[in-house]
Parts: C-alpha cells; sequence; structure tokens
C-alpha cells in the first residue's frame, strides 16, 4: 500500500489546482489535461465554498485512521479519474446514474487493520450510548403516544361528558330509589317494583309530613334521654364521693 501522505499531497494538489474557488482559474494549456474535479481520497473535511474533500492544511487527520483502514478510496463522478489515475494500491467509484449504490471500476488492496483494544473499547462503549439513547427515543415516542391518546380521551370525554348539575341529581335520584326499595319509572300502574313520580310523590306528601314530625321528635326525645343519663352519672358520682368523705 502507498504511503497516505505522498497519496493525499498529490490528490490535493490535484483538487487545489481544479477547484475555481480555491484558488483562481488556471491559465489555459497548450494541452489540457483530463479534468480531476469533485472527487474525494480519504481526505476529511471540506471546502467551505466547493464542497471539495480535502484538507490541505492538516494532513494528519487521514494518517490517523490508516491503522485501522483495510481498504482506500477514490470518489470521483463519471469520467473524470481515468484506471491508470489511480494510486497503486487504492480502489476507484464512480456514482450511478440512478440509485445510491456506487460502482467499482478499480478494486482496491485489502490489509489487516490493526484493531487495538482501547478503539474496540471506544467503539463499543460508543455502541452502546447510540443504543441507549435510542431506547430513550422509543421511551419518549411511547410516552408522546400515550399523552396523545389520553388528550384525545379527555376532548371527547367532555363532549359528551353531562354537567356538574346533572350528575349530582342522577345519584340522588339513585339514592332515593334506594330508600325507596323500588324503581322510578313514567308509567303508573305497574308492579310495585316500579311506581311513577305522580305516585310516590302521592305517598310522600300522606306519610312523609307527619313521618318527618315524629322523626324530629324521636330525636329530640333521644338528646334529652342522653343529658339526663349523663346527669344521673354525674350526680352519682358526686354522691359517693362525699359518702366516702
Amino acid at each position: 500500500m502507498p504511503d497516505t501522505a505522498a497519496v493525499r499531497c498529490e490528490l490535493t494538489e490535484r483538487i487545489t489546482s481544479e477547484c475555481a474557488h480555491c484558488r483562481p482559474a488556471p491559465e489555459p494549456e497548450p494541452e489540457p489535461a483530463p479534468p480531476s474535479r469533485w472527487f474525494a481520497a480519504c481526505l476529511p473535511g471540506r471546502c467551505s465554498e466547493c464542497g471539495d474533500h480535502f484538507d490541505e492544511g492538516d494532513p494528519g487527520k487521514a494518517d490517523a485512521w490508516w491503522e485501522y483502514s483495510s481498504r482506500f478510496w477514490v470518489v470521483a463522478p463519471p469520467g473524470l479519474i481515468r484506471p491508470e489515475e489511480v494510486p497503486p494500491g487504492w480502489g476507484l467509484m464512480e456514482p450511478r446514474s440512478s440509485g445510491r449504490r456506487m460502482r467499482v471500476v478499480v478494486q482496491p488492496e485489502t490489509r489487516t487493520p490493526n484493531l487495538s483494544l482501547a478503539l474496540m473499547t471506544a467503539l463499543v462503549s460508543r455502541t452502546d450510548n447510540i443504543r441507549l439513547r435510542e431506547i430513550d427515543q422509543i421511551r419518549q415516542s411511547q410516552r408522546d403516544e400515550i399523552y396523545r391518546a389520553v388528550e384525545e380521551d379527555r376532548k371527547a370525554r367532555g363532549k359528551t361528558a353531562l354537567s356538574h348539575g346533572l350528575q349530582e341529581n342522577l345519584r340522588l335520584l339513585e339514592l332515593l330509589e334506594k330508600a325507596l326499595g323500588c324503581k322510578i319509572s313514567g308509567w303508573a300502574g305497574l308492579d310495585l317494583a316500579r311506581m311513577s313520580a305522580e305516585e310516590i310523590g302521592e305517598a310522600l306528601s300522606e306519610y312523609t309530613r307527619d313521618h318527618v314530625a315524629l322523626q324530629r321528635r324521636a330525636g329530640e326525645v333521644a338528646f334529652a334521654e342522653q343529658r339526663l343519663r349523663r346527669s344521673a352519672e354525674l350526680a352519682i358520682e358526686r354522691l359517693s364521693g362525699a359518702v366516702d368523705a
């Protein structure tokens, strides 16, 4: 495999000489060489103007990955780089007219990368972090779906929900039916398990007034009885204390 620094310098010079944004247009030559614009050759970074992949100011970036790389490629549009122009050991790929897969023009030489323990540890830790990020994103998306479902259900209930006053009336009606031991119906003359509102009203008007009066009197009597019992107990305690003295 060739020295990456030498190959990079050669390719960088070609890119820089052909890029109109990186330097003024070159002077015309009697026999112009085939153009070599806009191709990448394992040169990280970008020209801020034209987008060509190269880093002339920091050549150590490509060398940093030399130990961990198995192949090196030159990527160029069709017809810009001839196979004989590719550095020895490097491969050449060209984009297809349709699709995202590249067409391999020249196969590169392969080498066994030097995968150190520190590199493998860094890759595994980065994979774990990516996986944890994916799990967090899935958890957050599930929370968002649950929240949206709850909000939609709440809105649907709000459109058809009964008012507080109507709910209270229904609750009191249920308590009244439970106390009467029958269901209130809109029809009269049914079995005693179902009574109309008129029948219940007449029965209550005849029975409730006296019954409520008796209940009130019974409550007053019970309260008076409780007070008398308490007074008698207190008097007995005092008399017992006087006799003992």
